[in-house]
């Protein structure tokens, strides 16, 4: 009876375990049942950064749930007694497996597990002295290189800026030099861009993540996290890393002067302009990241020192001047304060959503930009509406300005050209008689224009108009070779 006894509780026990192992921790962290504890740790470390939330940002929600397990068996298995009772009896042998990991923040976690950096003993410090490895390993202590590991790693995966990130570890000859340097670089910097480390002794599963086997290395990435890193090469100068990271900015910062001016200002009519006055004869890297995170929003304008017309018309004293021109002041509002970063980018966002009252009643000059951009081109959709005049007070102007308003849902844009200025282009319009015609339409993509023979009053030109959309004008063809606006002034 005994033996009976004694075979039934081994059957139900070796049931028990079949049935509770419902998940295999070692399998789960991909290492073997006699794993120590440093290979435990190592393993889970390697797994945390794969399924890192922030660099699956295609299914985020996927790689939490696997980390939640991978964590529950770290948690397990890095505890002598849990791994005890886990081996012996499987999941259910121990508490409930924790289901909440994934309700904390990575942050969280990664300091539960990894808070503290591993440590050295005097006899790991490659012959330095260890006070001076010490200090080595310091370098970047109280300072704007971001020193990253398992809980700092996302400010990388969430860039949107440009990154150095530079890998090493504490005994390279050339640390110290390196290391230096890039202090140096994060002042020139002032946040523009950003600066990353990584102990490759104390981070080493990162390291190898990166692909970083031999170090020193620096590397920098772009904005576009789809393209590859830029290793490094020159020497480690502080001004170099600069221009490298400059070069390789996104950059939408329109260079405006006096024949783009009006085109710029009227290219995105509801957004707000941001005018950047410099006698610099490069672009100045805030204003190249600022128009790249503000893209959509603001639209950005530089306009060098020898602009003197633009100048005189904004009233700039002074260099540089950054000014906001939006609805509620007439000359614009300008920027007071130094030009760093986070303090132009607290005065930016107060207009980023802010959105233009839409001219519609607008008529522009059609300036050799806009024609060279597309405007009245063949790849242009809309009907060209030319309002041909001697000069810009021409009664004319006014009471094509009245009649815009009713048009302003209509495939039609409204342009006016000096004929003394455009003498060639006119005669594109072999129709037009320049005594006594002023207005022509004409269909650039089907290269056919029409000629309103009447006086310009209201009533006759909103007829013309109507007709041309209607399809019953514009049916003479236009003479190609005189079909080109020259450089005038706007």
């Amino acid at each position: 009876m005994r033996h009976s006894s004694i075979l039934f509780l081994t059957i139900l026990q070796s049931l028990l375990c079949v049935l509770y192992a419902n998940e295999d921790y070692y399998k789960l962290l991909g290492i073997s049942r006699t794993a120590t504890n440093e290979e435990i740790r190592k393993a889970f470390r390697k797994l945390a950064i794969r399924y890192h939330p922030d660099k699956n940002k295609e299914d985020p929600e996927k790689a939490k749930q696997i980390f939640s397990k991978i964590a529950n068996a770290y948690d397990v298995l890095n505890d002598p007694e849990q791994r005890k009772i886990y081996d012996r009896y499987g999941e259910e042998g121990i508490k409930k497996p924790k289901e909440n990991w994934g309700g904390h923040s990575y942050h969280d976690i990664f300091a539960t597990f990894f808070g503290g950096q591993r440590g050295f003993h005097k006899e790991e410090t490659f012959g330095y002295d260890y006070e001076e490895f010490n200090r080595r390993k310091a370098m970047f202590s109280n300072t704007d290189v971001i020193e990253l590991d398992l809980e700092t790693i996302s400010k990388f995966y969430r860039r949107e800026d440009v990154w150095y990130v530079y890998f090493y570890k504490p005994q390279d000859k050339k640390h110290m030099i390196i290391a230096d340097q890039l202090i140096k670089l994060t002042k020139l910097a002032e946040g523009v861009f950003h600066v990353g480390s990584l102990n490759c002794i104390e981070q080493e599963e990162l390291c190898e993540d990166f692909g970083v086997y031999d170090t020193p290395k620096l590397l920098l990435y772009t904005q576009n996290s789809n393209e590859e890193p830029i290793t490094y090469r020159k020497e480690y100068k502080s001004e170099d890393m600069m221009s490298l990271a400059v070069s390789n900015m996104h950059d939408f910062l329109e260079i405006v002067n006096h024949n783009t001016h009006e085109e710029f200002m009227n290219r995105y009519p509801q957004q707000v302009k941001v005018l950047y006055f410099t006698s610099e004869a490069s672009n100045p890297p805030l204003l190249k990241i600022l128009s790249s995170e503000y893209r959509g929003y603001l639209h950005f304008g530089l306009i060098r020192s020898s602009e003197g017309g633009i100048i005189n018309k904004y009233k700039v004293k002074e260099f540089p001047t950054l000014m906001v021109i939006n609805d509620t002041e007439k000359d614009g509002i300008k920027y007071e304060g130094e030009y760093k970063k986070d303090m132009v980018t607290k005065f930016l966002r107060e207009f980023k959503y802010s959105k233009l009252k839409t001219q519609t009643n607008q008529i522009r000059k059609l300036t050799k930009a806009l024609w060279d951009s597309g405007r009245c081109g063949a790849g242009d959709n809309k009907l060209c509406f030319l309002l041909i005049i001697s000069n810009e007070n021409d009664e004319a102007m006014q009471i094509i300005k009245n009649i815009i308003l009713r048009y302003e849902h209509d495939p039609i844009d409204f342009y006016y050209i000096l004929s003394g200025e455009q003498q060639e282009f006119v005669q594109a319009f072999p129709k037009f008689e320049v005594e006594r015609d002023k207005v022509v339409i004409f269909k650039p993509h089907r290269r056919k224009y029409g000629v309103m023979e009447d006086e310009v009053k209201e009533g006759t030109v909103s007829s013309f108009i109507d007709a041309v959309l209607d399809g019953t004008k514009a049916s003479f063809f236009v003479k190609e070779r005189h079909l080109d606006i020259k450089n005038n002034h706007s």
